[in-house]
């Protein structure tokens, strides 16, 4: 016999940026949602959802077997970061706790999906046929017809934050219309908790990403005319720590590798840091941004190929100023 869960409680997040606390209450009329941040004043009111909503999510969630995840997940090498916790009671009496810091099931996603799934059915944010968005606003519901600019809508009503911005992106990303998907992506990606950025790499979302913004990856005449023979592009990413952890930000110019690699050490005290290069799909690139002259490409980590790493020491004349690394990569490219 299937094991359902009775309640799941579910916390995420890093000191600095606060954490989202998720309650999830199954009751016999349905259930019950809380979310709440901790950098947020002021209790969260509970959201009703009914029974056939709730048998949903029961369904849902049993699908991810969490009953089989470890007791811990926790990279030691990773100060700070994002931690979780994770606690199930079953409607047998079973009660599993699960918890984390920078490290995570290989099916945390499904975990993440779920919760935002949750907080769509319960808080009914979006109505997709004509784009209306419900928020709260003191203790009420309020409806409110967007435009395509999400992030702005959020900002007139206070509800926009770097501790939360995520969490109304990765539950309203399905309503906005195609062509406005990757720039509200980018813009919440610049601005959004380092605590939280997981999040923003859900599957279903990064492969609609791929749909929508091919003119800046495989369709970019920029970065298909650095491909190699074997046609792979070669992308940097510089770090400080011994281990590379969730790495989505990579460039094209080794020197703005540095540059980072660098300041980082510089930051954490260290004298040397680590430059990794490595081969990437076109195909696999989620986005190719050049706003800050980082050239930055976006890629999942798993995606990146031929990985080789180096050690350098820091050298606070040539890379640490960034105007100064911009001319070196000009002087190269005469």
């Amino acid at each position: 016999m299937e094991r359902l869960p009775k309640k799941i409680v579910f916390q995420v997040g890093g000191f600095f940026h606060g954490f989202t606390a998720y309650t999830l209450s199954f009751t016999a009329k349905g259930a019950k949602l809380v979310q709440e941040h901790s950098l947020q004043e002021g209790a969260s009111l509970p959201q009703i959802l009914t029974t056939e909503e709730a048998q949903q999510l029961k369904e849902q969630f049993s699908a991810i077997h969490t009953e089989n995840w470890k007791p811990e997940y926790f990279d030691s090498d990773i100060v700070d970061g994002e931690q979780w916790d994770l606690t199930v009671r079953f409607t047998d009496g079973m009660k599993l706790k699960h918890e984390g810091s920078n490290a995570y099931p290989k099916n945390w996603s499904d975990l993440l999906g779920f919760f935002e799934s949750a907080a769509i059915t319960a808080r009914g944010i979006m109505n997709k046929s004509n784009f209306d968005i419900y928020v709260e606003v003191g203790k009420e519901m309020k409806k409110i017809t967007a435009d395509y600019d999400l992030m702005g809508v959020l900002f007139k009503f206070k509800m926009f934050n770097r501790a939360n911005m995520d969490f109304y992106f990765t539950n309203a990303w399905e309503c906005i219309p195609s062509e406005h998907l990757y720039a509200n992506w980018i813009a919440v990606l610049s601005d959004c908790a380092r605590a939280n950025y997981r999040r923003m790499f859900n599957p279903r979302l990064i492969e609609k990403l791929r749909e929508v913004n091919k003119h800046t990856t495989v369709d970019n005449p920029v970065l298909k005319g650095r491909l190699d023979d074997d046609g792979l592009l070669t992308i940097y990413h510089g770090h400080a720590k011994p281990t590379m952890t969730g790495s989505y930000s990579w460039t094209t110019e080794p020197e703005i590798a540095h540059f980072f690699g660098g300041r980082n050490a510089k930051h954490m005290g260290l004298d040397d840091y680590y430059i990794v290069s490595g081969k990437v799909r076109l195909e696999d690139v989620i986005a190719h941004i050049t706003d800050r002259s980082e050239e930055e490409v976006v890629v999942l980590n798993k995606d990146v190929k031929r990985k080789i790493r180096e050690i350098f020491k820091r050298n606070d004349d040539e890379y640490s100023n960034f105007d100064g690394v911009l001319a070196i990569i000009a002087r190269r490219n005469e």
